[in-house]
Protein backbone atom coordinates (compact mmCIF):
# COMPACT_ATOMS: atom_id res chain seq x y z
CA UNK A 1 0.00 0.00 0.00
CA UNK A 2 1.53 3.21 -1.09
CA UNK A 3 1.83 6.54 1.05
CA UNK A 4 -1.51 8.02 -0.79
CA UNK A 5 -3.30 4.95 -0.58
CA UNK A 6 -2.66 4.61 3.38
CA UNK A 7 -3.38 8.54 4.47
CA UNK A 8 -6.68 8.03 2.04
CA UNK A 9 -7.40 4.89 4.03
CA UNK A 10 -6.80 6.22 7.49
CA UNK A 11 -9.12 9.18 6.82
CA UNK A 12 -12.06 7.12 5.89
CA UNK A 13 -11.36 4.98 8.78
CA UNK A 14 -11.22 8.39 10.85
CA UNK A 15 -14.85 9.36 9.33
CA UNK A 16 -16.05 6.50 10.93
CA UNK A 17 -18.80 6.23 13.96
CA UNK A 18 -16.64 5.18 16.61
CA UNK A 19 -17.66 5.53 19.89
CA UNK A 20 -14.82 8.18 21.74
CA UNK A 21 -15.48 8.55 25.64
CA UNK A 22 -13.79 11.35 27.37
CA UNK A 23 -13.80 11.31 31.05
CA UNK A 24 -12.39 13.18 33.74
CA UNK A 25 -12.41 16.85 35.69
CA UNK A 26 -11.18 20.09 34.92
CA UNK A 27 -8.63 19.85 37.68
CA UNK A 28 -7.17 17.05 36.72
CA UNK A 29 -7.32 16.36 32.97
CA UNK A 30 -9.36 14.53 30.95
CA UNK A 31 -8.45 11.02 29.25
CA UNK A 32 -9.87 9.72 26.25
CA UNK A 33 -10.56 6.04 24.52
CA UNK A 34 -12.34 4.92 21.71
CA UNK A 35 -14.23 2.06 22.78
CA UNK A 36 -13.85 0.19 19.69
CA UNK A 37 -9.59 0.24 19.35
CA UNK A 38 -7.47 -1.64 22.11
CA UNK A 39 -5.08 0.75 23.58
CA UNK A 40 -6.39 4.08 21.73
CA UNK A 41 -5.82 6.26 24.76
CA UNK A 42 -4.86 9.71 25.39
CA UNK A 43 -5.29 12.51 27.60
CA UNK A 44 -5.80 16.42 27.51
CA UNK A 45 -6.38 19.39 29.74
CA UNK A 46 -9.68 20.30 28.42
CA UNK A 47 -12.34 18.13 27.26
CA UNK A 48 -11.49 19.96 23.26
CA UNK A 49 -7.95 19.34 24.30
CA UNK A 50 -8.65 14.95 24.66
CA UNK A 51 -10.87 15.21 21.52
CA UNK A 52 -8.50 16.77 19.52
CA UNK A 53 -5.99 14.69 20.73
CA UNK A 54 -8.02 11.34 20.38
CA UNK A 55 -8.55 11.85 16.59
CA UNK A 56 -4.56 11.90 16.47
CA UNK A 57 -4.33 8.83 18.16
CA UNK A 58 -6.80 7.12 16.00
CA UNK A 59 -4.99 8.04 13.24
CA UNK A 60 -1.80 6.84 14.74
CA UNK A 61 -3.67 3.60 15.58
CA UNK A 62 -4.96 2.89 12.40
CA UNK A 63 -1.61 4.23 10.64
CA UNK A 64 0.23 1.07 13.09
CA UNK A 65 -2.57 -1.65 12.07
CA UNK A 66 -2.26 -0.81 8.30
CA UNK A 67 1.00 -1.00 8.56
CA UNK A 68 1.09 -4.52 10.64
CA UNK A 69 -1.87 -6.03 9.14
CA UNK A 70 -3.98 -5.70 12.33
CA UNK A 71 -7.84 -6.21 11.41
CA UNK A 72 -9.43 -3.00 12.09
CA UNK A 73 -12.63 -3.68 13.89
CA UNK A 74 -16.21 -2.06 12.78
CA UNK A 75 -17.94 1.01 14.45
CA UNK A 76 -20.73 -0.75 17.19
CA UNK A 77 -23.84 0.42 16.80
CA UNK A 78 -24.57 1.41 20.85
CA UNK A 79 -27.62 -0.46 22.20
CA UNK A 80 -30.35 1.41 21.52
CA UNK A 81 -32.34 1.93 24.62
CA UNK A 82 -35.60 0.15 25.39
CA UNK A 83 -38.60 2.48 26.16
CA UNK A 84 -41.67 0.27 27.34
CA UNK A 85 -43.99 3.41 28.51
CA UNK A 86 -43.86 2.57 32.35
CA UNK A 87 -41.81 4.95 34.95
CA UNK A 88 -41.61 4.53 38.56
CA UNK A 89 -41.78 8.02 40.22
CA UNK A 90 -40.48 8.63 43.65
CA UNK A 91 -42.23 11.85 44.91
CA UNK A 92 -42.74 13.64 48.33
CA UNK A 93 -46.33 12.80 49.80
CA UNK A 94 -47.30 16.63 49.44
CA UNK A 95 -46.26 16.87 45.55
CA UNK A 96 -48.58 13.13 45.47
CA UNK A 97 -51.50 14.74 47.34
CA UNK A 98 -51.27 18.41 45.03
CA UNK A 99 -50.95 15.56 41.82
CA UNK A 100 -54.15 13.81 43.12
CA UNK A 101 -55.81 16.68 44.03
CA UNK A 102 -55.15 18.35 40.81
CA UNK A 103 -56.32 15.16 38.68
CA UNK A 104 -59.39 15.31 40.55
CA UNK A 105 -60.15 18.57 39.76
CA UNK A 106 -59.73 17.49 35.87
CA UNK A 107 -61.58 14.76 36.25
CA UNK A 108 -58.97 12.40 35.09
CA UNK A 109 -56.91 9.98 36.63
CA UNK A 110 -53.58 10.51 38.51
CA UNK A 111 -51.68 8.42 35.95
CA UNK A 112 -52.94 10.95 33.14
CA UNK A 113 -52.78 14.00 34.83
CA UNK A 114 -49.26 13.15 35.66
CA UNK A 115 -48.45 12.42 31.79
CA UNK A 116 -50.08 14.92 30.75
CA UNK A 117 -47.98 17.48 33.33
CA UNK A 118 -44.70 15.51 31.99
CA UNK A 119 -45.77 16.03 28.26
CA UNK A 120 -46.08 19.86 28.26
CA UNK A 121 -43.47 20.38 30.54
CA UNK A 122 -41.11 19.18 28.14
CA UNK A 123 -43.03 20.15 25.17
CA UNK A 124 -42.38 23.92 26.87
CA UNK A 125 -38.96 23.49 26.07
CA UNK A 126 -39.35 21.70 22.47
CA UNK A 127 -42.33 23.80 21.65
CA UNK A 128 -44.71 20.89 20.83
CA UNK A 129 -46.46 18.45 23.43
CA UNK A 130 -46.08 14.47 23.15
CA UNK A 131 -48.28 12.13 24.22
CA UNK A 132 -49.42 8.84 23.15
CA UNK A 133 -46.64 9.25 19.87
CA UNK A 134 -48.94 12.12 18.62
CA UNK A 135 -47.17 15.95 18.43
CA UNK A 136 -49.56 18.50 20.02
CA UNK A 137 -48.47 22.29 19.13
CA UNK A 138 -48.99 24.33 21.28
CA UNK A 139 -50.86 26.74 18.79
CA UNK A 140 -52.93 24.12 17.88
CA UNK A 141 -54.11 23.61 21.73
CA UNK A 142 -54.76 27.23 21.67
CA UNK A 143 -56.59 27.25 18.31
CA UNK A 144 -58.94 24.30 18.92
CA UNK A 145 -59.63 24.17 22.85
CA UNK A 146 -59.04 27.72 23.81
CA UNK A 147 -56.48 29.47 26.05
CA UNK A 148 -53.92 27.24 28.01
CA UNK A 149 -52.37 28.17 30.90
CA UNK A 150 -48.35 28.93 30.20
CA UNK A 151 -48.05 27.68 34.15
CA UNK A 152 -49.48 24.31 33.04
CA UNK A 153 -52.41 22.60 31.07
CA UNK A 154 -55.54 21.26 31.77
CA UNK A 155 -55.04 17.93 31.92
CA UNK A 156 -58.42 17.68 29.78
CA UNK A 157 -57.03 20.01 27.28
CA UNK A 158 -54.71 17.88 26.04
CA UNK A 159 -56.73 14.90 26.50
CA UNK A 160 -59.32 16.15 24.46
CA UNK A 161 -56.71 17.15 21.90
CA UNK A 162 -55.17 13.40 22.14
CA UNK A 163 -58.42 12.31 21.05
CA UNK A 164 -59.42 14.68 18.25
CA UNK A 165 -56.17 13.83 17.26
CA UNK A 166 -56.70 10.12 17.01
Amino acid sequence: MSDTEREQAIRELLRRPYQMVIQGAAEEGFLARVLELPGCITAGETEADALEMLRDAMAAWFESALAHGTPIPEPEQPAKPRYGGRLLVRMSPDLHEQLVRYAEQQGVSANLAAVTLIAWSLGQEQGTVQLASKPIGFRIAKERVGAVSPSYPPAETIARLDADQG
